[in-house]
C-alpha cells in the first residue's frame, strides 16, 4: 500500500471529501478536516504552483466594525450600515473618523471571525493555495498596525494594502478575492466571493475560509491548473466595463 493509499485508510472513518458533511461540521472539526486536506494534497500533488487567494481584513477575518460602528453613530449620528460612498461630505466624515483611530487597540479587541485567523494558517502550509491580505486602509497608521497584526498572528503572509476609496483589482482571471463588500468584488477581474450571508450580496457567498479547499481544486487531468468543483459561478458572466474597457463580474 502507497503512503497516500495508507493515509485515506487512516481516516476512513472521517470523510474530509463531502463538502456538505464539512458545512455540518463544527469548528473545531472543520479545522481538522481542512488540516488533513493540506495532508493529502501534499501527498497526492507535492509543491506546484498555488492559486492566490486574496482575503479581506475587515468583515471577513475580523469584525472591527462591529467594534467601530458605535462610535460612528455616537459621535457623527451615521449609521454605517446605510453609509452612501457616494454622498461625498458624509463620505468624508467616515473616512476622516477610520483615519483618527487606534487600530493597534481596534485590531487586538476585534472579534475573530468564524476561525478565519486559524484557516489562513492552515492554508499558508497548503501545498494548494497561496493567501494574501487585501485590506482598505484609510491612514498610513491603519496600514501600519495592520502590517504588525499580520505579521504577528500570520508570520511571513504577503499584506496588500489600499486606500479605502480605491476598489480591489488583480492582473489575471484566476486570483479569488474573498471581501464582504460588493463594491470591491464588482471591480475584481479574477473570482470574486462573497464573505459572510447569501442574502447580503449578488455574488457566490462563503460562511468560512475553509470552504476554499472544497470550490477551487487542481485538474487531476493538468494539476497546474485550477478548476471549480461546484457551479457557483453559473448565474455569473464576464463583461467588459464600456468605460474602463476592464473585465468584470456581473450576474446574467
Amino acid at each position: 500500500m502507497n503512503t497516500l493509499n495508507s493515509f485515506l485508510s487512516d481516516i476512513e472513518d472521517l470523510d474530509i471529501f463531502s463538502y456538505e458533511d464539512y458545512k455540518n461540521s463544527s469548528l473545531e472539526l472543520k479545522l481538522k478536516k481542512i488540516r488533513l486536506l493540506n495532508k493529502y494534497y501534499k501527498l497526492k500533488y507535492g509543491d506546484l504552483d498555488k492559486l492566490r487567494i486574496y482575503i479581506d481584513c475587515d468583515g471577513v477575518i475580523l469584525d472591527t466594525l462591529q467594534y467601530c460602528i458605535p462610535m460612528l453613530l455616537e459621535q457623527h449620528n451615521i449609521d454605517y450600515s446605510t453609509h452612501d460612498r457616494s454622498i461625498e461630505e458624509q463620505d468624508k466624515i467616515v473616512e476622516q473618523f477610520f483615519s483618527n483611530l487606534d487600530w493597534n487597540v481596534i485590531l487586538h479587541n476585534a472579534t475573530k471571525i468564524n476561525g478565519s485567523i486559524d484557516f489562513i494558517k492552515l492554508m499558508q502550509n497548503s501545498s494548494l493555495y497561496y493567501p494574501i491580505i487585501y485590506s482598505a486602509v484609510t491612514s498610513d497608521e491603519e496600514a501600519i498596525q495592520k502590517r504588525i497584526f499580520f505579521e504577528e498572528q500570520t508570520p511571513g503572509i504577503d499584506c496588500k494594502l489600499i486606500q479605502s476609496k480605491n476598489p480591489k483589482q488583480c492582473d489575471d482571471d484566476k486570483s479569488i478575492l474573498i471581501d464582504d463588500d460588493d463594491f470591491n468584488l464588482t471591480h475584481w477581474q479574477g473570482r470574486p466571493l462573497h464573505f459572510g450571508s447569501s442574502r447580503l450580496s449578488i455574488y457566490p457567498s462563503i460562511e468560512d475560509l475553509g470552504e476554499i479547499y472544497y470550490l477551487f481544486l487542481r485538474d487531476e487531468n493538468n494539476p497546474k491548473e485550477f478548476i471549480i468543483t461546484h457551479r457557483i459561478y453559473d448565474e455569473y458572466e464576464k463583461v467588459e466595463d464600456a468605460h474602463t474597457k476592464k473585465i468584470k463580474w456581473t450576474k446574467k
